[in-house]
């Protein structure tokens, strides 16, 4: 027999980004060492085409948020959402703040749905006005979309419970409420090194 013994390293960036890729990245305010040394942004970064590249390095400060609207509007697609980015993100940093303050990162999908259209009434009617009057679903339906969103998840721990999809959504939505709340005060850990994660580039 013949013994064939494998190692996988960690990529560096160089494996995820081309030299012309990284060069300009590499002209920029970006953190790429620390930063930006993240799978979801580093592989965001390798596929979007060349224009939407230049546009990152033309305003590197929106990175993050460029990410996010990219997820927000593939949504769109995949699940025929008639929802605007805008008001997906309204929706899913309000699922966030209930997080925040009542202490969970992942909830029962029944609880998520009540939640949504308990407290999104103004956002799920805006987007009902969208879908033609023969093909418009209600509420519940819409909240549904909500909870089965790509940036929801079952969580490791329960499968039973969803929670955002990974460490750097959640922290992008948090980020978000502390954004919108100049006084927010919190000591979790589960909330603040994710935010400091998705904003750190």
């Amino acid at each position: 027999f013949e013994l064939v013994r494998i190692r996988i390293g960690e990529p560096s960036i160089s494996d995820w980004l081309p030299e012309d890729r990284l060069n300009a990245i590499n002209a920029t305010t970006l953190n790429i060492k620390n930063g930006l040394s993240n799978p979801v942004l580093l592989s965001y970064l390798r596929c979007i085409p060349k224009d939407k590249f230049d546009a990152v390095v033309q305003s590197p400060q929106d990175l993050v948020e460029r990410y996010c609207s990219f997820l927000l509007e593939r949504e769109q697609t995949r699940q025929d959402l008639k929802m605007s980015v805008d008001t997906q993100k309204s929706i899913l940093t309000l699922i966030a703040g209930d997080m925040i303050s009542l202490g969970y990162t992942s909830e029962h999908r029944d609880y998520i749905v009540e939640l949504v259209q308990r407290s999104c009434l103004q956002e799920l009617e805006a987007s009902l006005a969208l879908y033609p009057a023969a093909e418009r679903p209600d509420r519940e339906f819409l909240a549904n979309k909500i909870a089965s969103h790509a940036l929801l998840d079952r969580s490791n721990k329960d499968e039973s419970k969803i929670g955002f999809i990974n460490e750097f959504v959640l922290g992008y939505f948090v980020s978000t409420n502390i954004l919108h709340h100049p006084d927010w005060l919190n000591d979790d850990l589960r909330f603040l090194e994710p935010a400091v994660t998705s904003y750190g580039p």
